[in-house]
């Protein structure tokens, strides 16, 4: 139960990191009204994708973290004696809001608009 506790803890932190280690894009608007417009919708698709794959985390987070409420409860009611009760370990939940796609979705739209999209750093 502890190793577990750990891989997932040490899953948790990785993907805090590489979310940073990506690319920084510039952007450079559509010179036409239209095109404007059409960035804009972009920008509400993207804000409504990202909400959507943050509130889908939240609860696989909720439902993970009552799994491993639950689990704990029972692993201490069924465990004879206090050794057994000593290994009873609450699991660790650790969801990640993965909103890539979202953003990959953005930048192809932001182009579709007539906007110029460039890479800052890799």
């Amino acid at each position: 139960m502890r190793i577990s506790i750990l891989m997932n803890a040490l899953a948790g932190s990785v993907l805090m990191v590489l979310a940073g280690c990506g690319p920084e894009y510039t952007y450079t608007p559509p010179a036409t009204a239209a095109g404007q417009a059409c960035v804009a919708q972009c920008q509400a698709t993207q804000t409504d994708c990202a909400d959507t794959k943050r509130e889908q985390t939240a609860y696989k987070q909720s439902a993970c973290e009552e799994k491993a409420e639950r689990e704990h409860y029972y692993c201490l009611q069924f465990a004879k004696t206090d050794a057994d009760r000593s290994k009873c370990q609450k699991s660790a939940c650790y969801e990640y809001a993965d909103t890539s796609q979202c953003e990959t979705d953005f930048r192809a739209c932001y182009q579709q608009c007539g906007g110029k999209v460039g890479i800052l750093k890799q």
